[in-house]
């Protein structure tokens, strides 16, 4: 499609594309708020640094468990639907944290919330296959993905002022309200690009502008065979336990060491919360940065893949560089 003609093409895309990133930010604030409130949980519920590794652990199990169902249901089901119902889930288990009292509970309703958060990205995948061209998917992906750091931002700004304020249980509350919110704009706004009816034709003509793909089931033993996979599978093995790690104790450390007494000294709190922010204030833009020159890459420059892997290899290695810098 010529360059003139793209600019005529309308925008929905992108409003989809922004329902996807809010989704995330929301996904990981709501996964930030234990680990935010457990040092003011430990006191109150009275659980010891064990019980606090194994209500982490309950997520992690439920989110590996949800990994491998929830795309194949997703693809059942369909992403309007699909996603709607994981949000749902991981929305009323968020809300449940308000409702528990022992490590035990806490450990419940965190497996329900794993659960429903491993939905989220082979949901909004999914999305961005349906509603861009190849040539705009590296760019859309960034975009909500970026929504993960954004959360994570947010969440120790947003979540210690309510806590105490108005209590710990009105910061689950908070966050299960804006899944709601959430929900009903999704079960709103978002249809099939050819069911779409305030879709531009021009828009639509984009979005299906590349050649039909073949869909074939491909078995999973089948993959090991390929060098990509176990390229793909070192990566995430050597690169996930830092940032779950980062995920669920960060934000203790910081609230525990930079934050001891906040009941009494709340400058101490915020300043340890301000830290918190600050690891993953950079993500968002480092992020959306390095999928867009994927996109020019491919687009504009014709470099082929590993070129194009290779001409954001620097940005990755520095973004990886400032989320293990100093700590205190």
């Amino acid at each position: 499609m010529p360059n003139n003609t793209l600019g005529q093409v309308g925008h929905r895309r992108w409003m989809i594309c922004a329902l996807l990133f809010f989704a995330t930010t929301i996904n990981y604030t709501d996964r930030q708020v234990l680990g935010l409130l457990a040092p003011m949980l430990q006191i109150k519920i009275g659980w010891n640094e064990a019980q606090y590794a194994y209500i982490g652990t309950s997520f992690l199990l439920a989110y590996a468990l949800g990994l491998l169902i929830m795309g194949g249901l997703i693809d059942r089901v369909g992403t309007r639907l699909g996603y709607a119902a994981a949000i749902a889930i991981w929305s009323l288990a968020a809300v449940a944290h308000s409702l528990v009292g022992s490590a035990r509970g806490f450990g419940i309703v965190r497996f329900a919330l794993g659960f429903g958060e491993s939905g989220n990205f082979p949901a909004a995948i999914k999305t961005v296959a349906e509603w861009f061209p190849k040539r705009e998917r590296a760019l859309a992906t960034g975009i909500f993905n970026s929504g993960t750091n954004a959360g994570a931002t947010i969440a120790p700004l947003v979540v210690p002022w309510i806590a105490l304020r108005l209590g710990w249980q009105f910061a689950f509350l908070f966050t299960g309200a804006f899944s709601a919110v959430w929900i009903v704009c999704w079960l709103t706004l978002y249809r099939r690009p050819q069911d779409d009816p305030k879709l531009s034709p021009l828009e639509l003509a984009h979005i299906l502008s590349d050649p039909p793909e073949t869909s074939a089931k491909i078995a999973w033993s089948s993959l090991l065979a390929h060098r990509q996979t176990w390229t793909f599978l070192l990566g995430k093995f050597l690169t996930d336990p830092i940032w779950w790690f980062f995920l669920f104790w960060l934000p203790k450390f910081f609230s525990t060491v930079h934050g001891s007494g906040f009941c009494r000294r709340h400058r101490q709190f915020w300043r340890g919360h301000w830290r918190c922010a600050d690891r993953y204030l950079h993500g968002p833009l480092a992020a959306s940065d390095t999928q867009l020159r994927a996109d020019f890459s491919d687009r504009r420059l014709g470099l082929s893949h590993r070129a194009a892997d290779h001409s954001i290899a620097e940005p990755r290695f520095a973004t990886a560089l400032g989320k293990v810098k100093p700590l205190v």
